[in-house]
């Protein structure tokens, strides 16, 4: 029965890695690294689905994020879909770490 249960949660489970080597600056090679987790409900005529999401950057003047979002479906591909994400980074030269606060919407029609 837990073997059932944990390929539920890997069908759902996305990762990402991206290796890069920037032609400029002081960092020679750095990861980004990000995982989603994506859970939709089907019903008889709409569709709920439910995504969190993480991730790191290991550059310098990057760092982690996370957030989620929600969407809603209608079986004639009608809809709406919320974002939020939360991003910390840093500028070149400054050792404080700033925040940013990202939303996003989208209408299907």
């Amino acid at each position: 029965r837990s073997r059932n249960t944990l390929f539920l949660f890997l069908e759902f489970l996305d990762g990402f890695l991206d290796v890069n080597r920037p032609n400029y600056g002081e960092d020679d090679l750095y990861l980004d690294l990000g995982v989603e987790y994506t859970y939709t409900h089907q019903a008889a005529n709409h569709s709920i689905g439910i995504s969190l999401r993480g991730g790191h950057q290991s550059a310098s003047h990057k760092g982690t994020s996370w957030g989620g979002g929600v969407q809603l479906m209608t079986r004639g591909g009608r809809g709406v879909k919320l974002d939020y994400a939360h991003k910390s980074f840093r500028y070149f030269g400054d050792g404080d770490d700033k925040q940013a606060h990202i939303l996003g919407a989208a209408l299907n029609f």
